[in-house]
């Protein structure tokens, strides 16, 4: 018999339901289902799932899935044009379900206050510049069947020197931690370092 300790997703937007401790008999097998999450996104997601298995060297299992919007975006990434201080953004259910908008991370928009298939946000740039912490943005949803969409700010040269002195400044003045340099590294950071390097 063979123990199968534990699964293990490469990444937070996969996950697995699987029974830690699962004892295999010889001939035995066991079904193990994998969820992926493409944040909204209709797109290819190539990951891995790793079990240990007691005793034997980690076995990694490669999953590719196509993810299915239920809400688009009409703009994906968003791009900040530098005189203008508002950006609409519109976000459309394409199963015509009405949801509601219940966070948008940073704060950069006042919410709707009723639920719609359309949902329009307004963004709004001095409140991002005061806010910032990277180019990420979530917005929050309770759509049945879609909960987050994330997307990016794409930035051009300047504007990216910009943030990267806000940071810079806000991490020299404590509203920022500083990353560790002697903790492990994560995935994102160790990526980070092989493109850099």
């Amino acid at each position: 018999p063979v123990t199968i300790e534990r699964a293990k997703a490469s990444c937070g937007c996969t996950t697995t339901a699987f029974q830690n401790g699962t004892v295999l008999q010889p001939g035995e097998t066991t079904d193990v289902s994998v969820t992926m999450n493409g944040k909204g996104r209709a797109r290819k997601l190539s990951k891995t799932v790793t079990f240990t298995i007691t005793g034997l060297p980690p076995l990694r299992v490669p999953v590719v899935a196509e993810t299915v919007s239920y809400v688009n975006i009409d703009q994906d990434p968003i791009v900040m044009v530098d005189d203008e201080k508002f950006t609409t953004i519109t976000l459309t259910s394409v199963d015509e379900q009405p949801f509601n908008i219940t966070t948008i991370i940073p704060a950069i928009a006042e919410l709707p206050t009723e639920a719609s298939a359309t949902q329009k946000l307004v963004l709004n740039w001095d409140q991002f510049w005061d806010v910032v912490q990277s180019t990420k943005l979530s917005i929050r949803i309770d759509h049945p069947l879609c909960k987050e969409i994330t997307t990016n700010v794409r930035l051009t040269a300047e504007q990216r020197q910009r943030l990267n002195e806000i940071i810079k400044l806000r991490r020299e003045g404590g509203a920022l931690p500083t990353k560790d340099p002697t903790g492990p590294m994560t995935g994102d950071r160790l990526t980070q370092y092989i493109k850099a390097g």
